[in-house]
């Protein structure tokens, strides 16, 4: 069951992106064949394409988080010792989990009051708490699997012989 959750969101959010990046693509070329070839620019074209810009990146960085592919300064096994480089892995996952748990608990906040005083897009009409509800599930999917991340650290500094070499979701 745990390899199931861990597959689950090990590809989840990779296959939304790649979702996102190909209607982003296909919007901007009609707005490029659009604007050259007919001399007609649609801004309800470039307003949706720029949210899906948006979505896209988010739902990249929870994806490159997710496999560990992050920008990272490998600096630590430079200054420190080896034998605490899995503690301050530790260390470094619990700091970028609580990150990621606070920027989940106040991007839903700020979902909340932009549905409540029901701003939307100008064009679209598209509420801006769709738009913004992003950021709480991006950064939510990134706390799980910070969360399986740590718990996995902690185990391998408190028993390093069971998790050598296993594979994070």
């Amino acid at each position: 069951m745990e390899s199931r959750v861990r597959n689950f969101f090990r590809s989840f959010d990779g296959l939304l992106s790649c979702i996102f990046l190909c209607i982003l693509t296909l919007l901007l070329f009609i707005e490029v064949v659009s604007r050259y070839v007919f001399h007609h620019s649609s801004a309800l074209n470039s307003e949706i394409a720029g949210q899906c810009f948006i979505w896209f990146i988010y739902l990249s960085i929870s994806y490159v988080t997710g496999q560990k592919n992050h920008i990272v300064v490998d600096i630590a096994p430079m200054i420190f010792p080896k034998s605490w480089l899995k503690v301050i892995d530790v260390i470094s996952n619990i700091i970028f989990l609580v990150f990621s748990a606070i920027m989940t608990v106040y991007g839903t906040m700020l979902v909340m009051s932009t549905m409540e005083y029901q701003f939307t897009l100008t064009i679209s009409g598209i509420s801006m708490g769709v738009v913004y509800s992003i950021i709480p599930f991006a950064f939510g999917i990134m706390t799980v699997r910070l969360l399986l991340f740590t718990y996995d650290s902690i185990r391998t500094v408190l028993n390093p012989s069971s998790r050598e070499g296993e594979d994070h979701a």
